[in-house]
C-alpha cells in the first residue's frame, strides 16, 4: 500500500493489518483472522484471535472455539475439553461427570455411584440407596436393610441371615442374633422377624429380657410344621386339641371325631370350641354345648323331642 502521493514504492502492511480496498492505507484484521504482514488469513480450527491480531491462540482447556474463530466458549456441565477444541466439547464418559462449566477433565463418580454419558452428576448405582452422613451431611450410597455389599454390589442376605440397618455391614446370623437354631430367613431379610424355623420346627417367642426374639423347637406331636411355622400357626392334626394359639401343649382327644376340625381349626383364648365338632366345646372337645347330649360313642348329638341314648 501507499499512503502518500508520489511514493517511489509501496509498503507492506504491518503484522495484524491488511491493505484497504484502494491500497491507500491499512485496516486491522477481523476477529478470527491474523496476518504476519500483508493479507489476513483465517485462524485454523480450535484457534481464535481478536481484531488486529498477528497470530491466533489455541482455545484453552475447558473451552472450545467458535465457528467464526473469534472467541472461545465455555464447556457446559457434563462436558470437557482439552486445548484446541473446536465448535463443541466432548461429553463425559459413562461413570464420570462434570458439574461446572469450563471443565478440563471429567471426574470419576464416587464409590457405589454411576452416571450416563454427558452427566453433570452421579447417582447411586443399581441396588444401592442414597443416604446422608449424620455428622458431615455428605451424601453417599449404601446397602438397604436385607442386603449386604459383595463384589461391589448390594446382594440379598443368604438364607439364615438378616440385616436391619442401612449400611455396608455384613448380614447377621439368625441363630446367633435373632432366633435360636434358625437357619432360614424370608427375603428380604430386613428385620429380625425375617428369621424363621425350618420344616419340622416351630418358633416360640422368648421373653422380653432375652436378646433373642424366639427359638426353634421340634414340632410337637399332634401338629404339623411347615417352614416358617410359629406357635400361633401350628396346624393341629384331627383328633388333637390345644387350649389356645399361644400353647404348644397339644393333647389327644378322648373321642377322635369330636376334634375333627384339626388343621382347619381357629384357636384362640376365647374360641377353643372352633377346634371341635359341632355340639362340642371345652377341653379336649369333651363337653357338649347346650342343646346337645353325649352318646356312648362320645359324640354329642342334638336334643330332639324323640331323642334317646341308645344302649350298648
Amino acid at each position: 500500500y501507499s499512503d502518500i502521493d508520489g511514493a517511489s514504492s509501496c509498503m507492506t502492511a504491518p503484522a495484524g493489518f491488511t491493505p484497504n480496498a484502494d491500497r491507500t492505507g491499512v485496516s486491522p484484521c477481523e476477529p478470527g483472522s491474523f496476518s504476519v504482514g500483508g493479507s489476513c488469513s483465517p485462524c485454523t480450527d480450535g484457534f481464535y484471535s481478536g481484531s488486529g491480531s498477528s497470530y491466533c491462540s489455541p482455545c484453552p482447556a475447558g473451552k472450545y472455539g467458535a465457528e467464526d474463530h473469534s472467541q472461545c466458549l465455555l464447556s457446559q456441565p457434563g462436558q470437557y475439553s482439552g486445548i484446541g477444541a473446536y465448535r463443541s466439547c466432548s461429553p463425559c464418559e459413562e461413570g464420570k461427570f462434570s458439574d461446572t462449566s469450563n471443565s478440563e477433565v471429567c471426574s470419576f463418580c464416587p464409590d457405589y455411584h454411576s452416571s450416563e454419558a454427558a452427566s453433570d452428576s452421579c447417582s447411586c448405582s443399581e441396588s444401592f440407596v442414597s443416604t446422608v452422613d449424620p455428622i458431615t451431611q455428605e451424601p453417599g450410597c449404601t446397602c438397604p436393610p436385607g442386603r449386604t455389599l459383595e463384589n461391589g454390589v448390594c446382594v440379598s442376605c443368604a438364607p439364615g441371615f438378616f440385616k436391619d440397618t442401612y449400611s455396608l455391614d455384613a448380614c447377621l446370623s439368625c441363630k446367633k442374633f435373632s432366633v435360636v437354631d434358625s437357619v432360614l430367613s424370608n427375603s428380604p431379610a430386613s428385620t429380625k422377624d425375617a428369621c424363621i424355623c425350618s420344616q419340622g420346627e416351630f418358633k416360640r417367642n422368648t421373653n422380653i429380657s432375652s436378646p433373642f426374639i424366639g427359638e426353634c423347637l421340634p414340632c410337637p406331636e399332634g401338629a404339623t410344621c411347615e417352614a416358617g411355622t410359629t406357635v400361633e400357626t401350628l396346624k393341629i392334626i384331627p383328633g388333637y386339641w390345644r387350649s389356645d394359639d399361644t400353647s404348644f401343649a397339644i393333647e389327644e382327644c378322648y373321642t377322635f371325631d369330636a376334634c375333627s376340625q384339626g388343621a382347619n381349626a381357629t384357636t384362640s383364648a376365647n374360641e377353643t370350641f372352633n377346634q371341635c365338632l359341632e355340639g362340642h366345646h371345652g377341653p379336649l372337645c369333651n363337653i357338649c354345648t347346650e342343646g346337645y347330649v353325649m352318646s356312648f360313642t362320645g359324640i354329642c348329638g342334638e336334643c330332639t323331642d324323640e331323642f334317646y341314648i341308645p344302649l350298648p
